[in-house]
């Protein structure tokens, strides 16, 4: 193993003992080869298993049966074996950089690039003008901003990241070290550019259509995508720490900085990959109901009342008044202001307006359509919260009993900023699991057309947005200038703690990234009044309503 294998496999790699077999005749090469086999053995089942399912899916577009076995029970076996190796490839691939990067390197461009642009222009086809069969986005027609907003900041985290390997790379002199660089550097740009061409490819799949004589193998093109994502969020989870070590990242001269943009990138790129996978896989299940689909009614557009303008204006300034409160929290670390610690009140008044705000959105307006079906996506984000909410009630009782026993302990300087600490978890716990049950009840999609009169959403939904952004910013804040939240990571032990401590912050700010783009969403739909309701605003509800949906009939 090389010098920079070696300082990699020394941070990352955990030899663990799991039986009390005595191996004393062993000599270390003799364990290094055997675990070499292992890593290499793994990497190949994998990559047979790509190639098996790559091939039988190109088989079916000129081999009927080959079409049917591609939606056979028989796959699901194949892709559970696939994923029993494919997820210990990931774990035991993480012990040599070498076969990682050879086997990244050659997935990424066969299954991420290669095969994603074949399948989707063999596969698919645009719909045409007039056609009833609804297309692949009609059921979801705002997660495809929701994908390129997760997508566009990654990309650039990333682009950093292709630099700093780069610039790496350039400084070595060793001539091994430097084939290994260019190496990680050229890792790092195919992951770099399937990414936007898995967006580009995306979002253009949403305005397409299965052709017909190729309804199986769309399906199971789909199935191949997510199956990919998913490996690769696994992936994410196992070595995202080792990826941004082989960077440089670490080695920048501002490591607060360094510390954000990693915690941010974890959170993106957990979020992504596993995001991905559910939307390919839902849609693959979309193409298995053979029913053809009225084309989703679309509301004819105009310029918003002046009251409602008036209100959507208020709600902005609101908002903005909510991001003050990350700033406020700030200025107590810098050495050269003086604040109480009660400043971190302000992070607390932007809990209780979002609570209200969304008490309000839940009272004046009919939320049945969001509560009869969750997707896979909200449940995925609802789990990321559900971590969040654990994380933060935990904070809060450890942070209340140092500030309850601050007396007898030396780690405490500042009882006051202890209890302020403990209060700010404690609401931030409990917000959290409002900002749940908001998120799952809310329906993007169905919000506007069963709400369309009531004028408190255009106060209401930007203070909201606005004020998940601020616990965005402020958890940020917390989480790489904080004491409290320092001095608890560094003082738990417990290896299930820690775990819990070191993924639950991702997880959160991912379940935040989701929420704040669900509703921004709506609020850009909120700024799209019905032309009809200016000409039957006098009218009743029920008026309305029957006007409304006569347009629709009329599109």
């Amino acid at each position: 193993m090389n010098q920079l294998g070696e300082m990699w496999n020394s941070k990352y790699a955990n030899c663990q003992r799991f039986t009390a077999i005595d191996c004393s005749a062993a000599t270390q090469n003799d364990l290094n080869k055997t675990r070499l086999v292992t890593e290499v053995l793994f990497a190949c089942g994998t990559g047979a298993f790509y190639l098996v399912v790559v091939a039988l899916s190109i088989c079916g577009v000129y081999f009927a049966n080959f079409a049917r076995l591609c939606t056979s029970r028989g796959t699901f076996f194949v892709f559970v074996v696939g994923a029993l190796v494919a997820s210990t490839n990931v774990f035991t691939y993480s012990d040599n950089m070498d076969v990682k990067i050879y086997f990244r390197c050659s997935v990424v461009l066969i299954v991420g690039i290669v095969y994603i642009l074949f399948g989707a222009a063999l596969f698919f086809k645009l719909r045409e003008e007039g056609a009833n069969q609804q297309a692949l986005g009609g059921k979801q027609p705002f997660m495809g901003a929701a994908v390129g907003l997760v997508t566009f900041p990654l990309f650039a985290l990333e682009i950093v990241l292709l630099a700093l390997a780069f610039s790496k790379s350039a400084k070595d002199s060793n001539g091994e070290q430097h084939i290994q660089r260019v190496l990680i550097a050229v890792d790092k740009f195919l992951f770099l550019f399937q990414k936007p061409v898995q967006l580009a490819i995306y979002l253009c799949l949403r305005r397409a259509i299965p052709r017909a004589e190729f309804r199986k193998n769309a399906q199971f093109y789909f199935r191949i995508i997510s199956f990919f994502n998913l490996i690769e969020w696994l992936d994410s989870q196992v070595n995202v720490d080792a990826d941004l070590l082989l960077s440089g990242i670490h080695d920048k001269s501002y490591p607060g900085w360094s510390d954000v943009l990693i915690v941010v990138y974890k959170a993106l790129i957990i979020d992504y990959r596993l995001l991905c996978s559910l939307l390919f896989l839902e849609h693959s299940l979309e193409i298995g109901d053979n029913q053809n689909q009225q084309v989703e009614d679309h509301v004819i557009n105009d310029n918003m009342a002046d009251r409602d303008e008036l209100n959507r204006c208020c709600g902005f300034f609101a908002g903005a008044i909510c991001l003050l409160g990350p700033l406020l929290f700030g200025l107590y670390f810098v050495p050269d202001v003086k604040i109480g610690a009660s400043v971190q009140l302000s992070a607390m008044i932007v809990q209780v307006a979002i609570v209200i705000s969304g008490l309000l959105l839940i009272r004046r307006n009919n939320l049945e359509a969001g509560e009869d079906k969750a997707s896979a996506v909200k449940i995925m984000v609802c789990c990321f919260g559900a971590v969040g909410f654990l994380c933060w009630i935990m904070h809060a009782a450890i942070a209340g009993y140092w500030a309850v026993t601050a007396d007898d302990r030396h780690d405490i300087k500042d009882r006051s900023y202890a209890t302020w600490d403990s209060v700010k978890f404690g609401v931030r716990g409990l917000s959290t699991a409002f900002i749940m049950y908001l998120f799952t009840v809310v329906n993007a999609q169905a919000f506007l057309q069963q709400n369309p009169g009531v004028k408190s959403n255009h106060f209401v939904v930007p203070v909201i947005m606005f004020g998940i952004l601020s616990t965005f910013i402020e958890t940020l804040v917390d989480q790489y200038v904080g004491a409290v939240d320092s001095a608890i990571r560094c003082e738990t032990k417990e290896q299930i703690v820690k775990i819990l401590l070191e993924a639950g912050l991702p997880m959160y700010l991912g379940f935040l990234i989701h929420v704040f783009l669900h509703f921004f969403i709506i609020e850009t739909k909120l700024g799209k009044i019905p032309r009809c309701q200016r000409r039957n605003r006098r009218n009743s509800d029920a008026e309305y309503h029957d006007a409304l949906e006569e347009l629709y009939h009329e599109m």
